[in-house]
């Protein structure tokens, strides 16, 4: 059972250490000891090993050790059950034993027997500690079967064309996190069927384990597309057509920005062409992902055709459908709470936070359109360029009013074309509208600058 998940993306500007001070006496007690010789407590105690890996950076992980690990439940359960030992994943032993798990998220929870095999495995915070410990009955349960990852690889091996067992190893190394693994087996299981041969079930399982667009899997599924979408699941968005594709071609392209593979990224826009089922931000989303592809691989160039293209191609193309998407966004929303499914009085900020936005689609081209904009203005190289950055910012107003930092890029770019009074307008504006004095005292002071025609 995987925790529910909050994406570490949203708190990695925090930067202090996580881990100071005394361990509490209530709670998990984590053991000062080496992984060695953690590994031969087990084999004398014949306990299970949880290991908690964390980073300094990780709020997640700090909950988790600030309020779930010092519960007293939790920690009886815990230390009568694990011997418990936490490692941080950029720090000293803990950069190997995480590289040999493929911990690629925080916090991690890791089960493993004496033999430091993997049992079971969990991620992410939950302010409820029953998933906690939920995760940990799991974990004895598996302990218990003695079946550990390496024996289950060893019944693969007879095992690779029957399909009940497929199916559980599938879920299995996905339950542990292990994604190649997981594309792996998928693909054998999707080899052994025929479009004949696909049921709601199987469409919905293969939609649900789907990890990237480089597998055989990805290839089934498009070649089918209109039976998966017919079998798709209305309640479970994982067993959606449209969010599967989205993230198995985001997926492969991520591991295109890690490892600067051009290649790599052609396969991604490659297979994401022909798709007729796709989510309504897919083609801003995946428009961003390619421009963070160039921008960190240093290809300016690429980086100005790619936005040449978004400006004159994909997004005259998008804006007839903005009314439209917006509505459809919108309902998409608040369908959960119309239903009943959830519950508008318990999550009421929320609830009231999704019925005031009612351009939900526009909100989020204005902030795609005003990167590009931005870009247009760092990477740009002539004229055209910076009257691409303007056409931009025009068109993001139209969207929506009087935002300060496509007024404040449009100055900019005014000013490298040298229509100073121009570019004092829109920075006046951009003053005017900046959203805190910081931001103010910064515009007031470029300001100043293009009025006196100062280098910026």
């Amino acid at each position: 059972m995987k925790l529910r998940f909050i994406p570490i993306i949203l708190f990695c500007l925090l930067q202090r250490p996580l881990f100071s001070g005394a361990q509490s006496a209530a709670g998990i007690r984590f053991s000062s000891k080496s992984f060695e010789e953690i590994l031969q407590t087990a084999q004398t105690t014949g306990k299970t090993i949880f290991i908690d890996v964390y980073t300094d950076w990780c709020v997640p992980c700090k909950k988790m050790t600030e309020e779930i690990f010092p519960m007293a439940a939790v920690g009886d359960f815990y230390n009568e059950n694990f011997i418990n030992y936490r490692i941080n994943a950029e720090a000293g032993n803990g950069r190997g034993i995480a590289e040999k798990y493929q911990v690629n998220s925080y916090p991690t929870y890791l089960f493993l027997n004496s033999s430091g095999q993997i049992i079971h495995r969990g991620v992410g915070y939950n302010a409820d500690p029953g998933i906690f410990l939920q995760l940990g009955h799991l974990a004895m349960q598996y302990a218990q079967s003695n079946y550990t990852i390496e024996d289950w690889k060893k019944m693969y091996e007879t095992n690779r064309r029957n399909k009940a067992f497929l199916v559980k190893y599938i879920n299995k190394l996905d339950s542990l996190g292990m994604i190649k693994e997981t594309a792996s087996v998928l693909d054998q299981y999707v080899s052994l069927l025929t479009p004949a041969g696909i049921t709601p079930t199987v469409a919905r399982f293969i939609l649900r384990h789907l990890k990237d667009a480089q597998s055989t899997s990805f290839d089934f599924i498009k070649a089918n597309q209109d039976l998966f979408h017919r079998y798709e699941s209305a309640d479970e968005p994982m067993e959606t057509l449209s969010i599967a594709y989205a993230n198995a071609i985001v997926a492969t392209t991520i591991n295109a920005i890690s490892s600067r593979n051009r290649q790599e990224l052609d396969l991604a826009t490659a297979k994401a062409k022909g798709m007729k089922y796709q989510t309504i931000r897919f083609p801003l989303s995946f428009f961003g992902f390619r421009m963070q592809y160039f921008i960190s691989a240093k290809d300016s160039a690429g980086l100005l055709q790619e936005l040449r293209s978004f400006s004159d191609s994909t997004l005259p193309g998008l804006l007839p459908q903005v009314n439209t998407n917006n509505q459809l966004l919108y309902r998409e929303r608040m369908q959960p709470y119309l239903t009943g499914k959830n519950d508008s009085i318990k999550d009421k900020a929320h609830y009231d936070q999704l019925k005031a936005t009612h351009s939900p689609y526009s909100d989020y081209m204005t902030q795609i359109v005003n990167n590009a904009a931005g870009k247009f203005l760092a990477y740009g190289r002539n004229r055209e360029d910076y009257q691409k950055s303007i056409a931009l910012g025009k068109t993001s107003l139209a969207l929506k009013k009087n935002q300060p930092g496509i007024l404040n890029t449009m100055a900019k770019s005014y000013y490298k074309l040298g229509k100073r009074k121009r570019a004092c307008r829109y920075q006046a504006m951009a003053v005017n509208f900046a959203e805190n004095a910081k931001m103010k005292a910064t515009y007031d002071e470029e300001l100043k600058k293009m009025k006196s025609g100062l280098e910026l």
